[in-house]
């Protein structure tokens, strides 16, 4: 932030290399006009043009008695490239079991602005006993970048999730 004195020395400066005397009434108060600061502040907007933002922008399941899937596409919508980064494919459950819980992680190794990558994560081998043979899953989260190795632009954008609708029988 400028200070008073620094606006001071730099009217002082001007006034001399102009020519011309200050005398007492062209003094300047430093409560009077104060330079704008917070109109120099980027805003959002502006950060986000030098940062990555990754968006889960598709999540569809197909989830029944014999097929447990979930098809996934992740996108850097920022203008900067993103590094390494994790994403989480997790079916919840209830009631939750004490085993077995069914998760998938991919490593995706970064993304380029507008660049998307799509997975495919297939449950079927993680249907066990212990989880009611993912008969207990109500909802299927996707969250990009879920351990924060990415700086983005927006972080509260990260996840999109799926709740399944069941028939009772």
């Amino acid at each position: 932030m400028q200070s008073h004195k620094s606006v001071l020395l730099a009217v002082l400066a001007s006034t001399l290399l102009a020519g011309t005397s200050l005398n007492a009434a062209d003094r300047i108060r430093p409560s009077i006009e104060r330079p704008v600061i917070e109109d120099l502040r980027p805003t959002r907007l502006d950060r986000c043009l030098f940062m990555p933002d990754l968006v889960v922008t598709y999540l569809g399941v197909t989830w029944n008695n014999s097929n447990h899937q979930a098809s996934v596409t992740v996108k850097n919508i920022g203008k900067k490239a993103a590094g390494p980064f994790m994403l989480y494919v997790t079916p919840d459950e209830n009631p939750v079991s004490n085993n077995h819980r069914p998760q998938q992680r991919y490593d995706i190794r970064g993304l380029r602005p507008g660049e998307a990558r799509s997975i495919s994560a297939n449950f079927n081998t993680q249907a066990h006993p212990d989880n009611n043979m993912l008969r207990n899953v109500y909802r299927v989260t996707a969250h990009a970048d879920p351990k924060d190795q990415v700086r983005e632009c927006r972080e509260n954008n990260n996840k999109r999730t799926t709740y399944l609708i069941t028939a009772s029988p």
